[in-house]
């Protein structure tokens, strides 16, 4: 890498580091400011949505730093990342949707007994962690049951009252109109921020 990139290798090689070193610190965050193991429901709940935001851009900065560094090592041209920054500065970035997206993924009513606990269904509830679909049913006892008992999760009838209620209460329509924005905005970025008029170049920016 750092022969092919010449000059650019330092910058890339902070940048990465940087990543890392972040989602370090998005397990910390999730440990101390969204876990009912290790913090009152009651703190977890203050100003929970500004936790929950911060927790979700450390862990996958990736999603939004791999086609920034793809751009810069491309072009060149480093105020793609200053310009990124300041677009997304009141906006949701696709390193919190997709974390979104992932933890309503975590709400399923599939169980296999094979795999490992913190991988399977519900697995996020189970070990304590109020992310969005669980913050959205926070006030039905059916969660307020499973944080005090976790084995309740792997129950079927508790899976199918949790998904009702879900269904009831247009969570996941909600979670995927927000999503969409967010997509939008960053097909935005790309489009009319940065002018990349390549239909090849545009369309490999939107898929990573």
């Amino acid at each position: 890498s750092k022969e092919n990139l010449g000059e650019k290798y330092n910058l890339v090689q902070v940048l990465i580091i940087d990543l890392i070193s972040k989602i370090y610190q998005g397990f910390w965050y999730e440990q101390n400011d969204l876990n009912v193991n290790f913090s009152p429901l009651k703190e977890i709940l203050k100003d929970w949505n500004s936790k929950y935001k911060k927790r979700n851009i450390l862990f996958n900065g990736v999603y939004d730093y791999s086609s920034l560094i793809g751009f810069y090592i491309g072009s060149g041209d480093n105020s793609v990342f200053e310009k990124f920054e300041n677009y997304f500065k009141n906006k949701d970035k696709m390193s919190h949707s997709a974390q979104v997206v992932n933890d309503v993924s975590d709400y399923s009513s599939v169980y296999d007994e094979n795999v490992k606990s913190y991988q399977d269904a519900f697995s996020d509830i189970r070990n304590g962690i109020i992310t969005q679909p669980t913050f959205e049913l926070i006030k039905d006892k059916v969660i307020l049951d499973a944080l005090k008992n976790p084995q309740l999760t792997k129950e079927v009838n508790w899976r199918k009252k949790v998904i009702d209620i879900l269904i009831k209460k247009n969570v996941v329509a909600k979670i995927k109109k927000e999503t969409e924005k967010s997509y939008a905005q960053n097909i935005n970025f790309w489009k009319k921020i940065m002018n990349v008029d390549s239909e090849l170049l545009f369309n490999t920016y939107s898929i990573l």
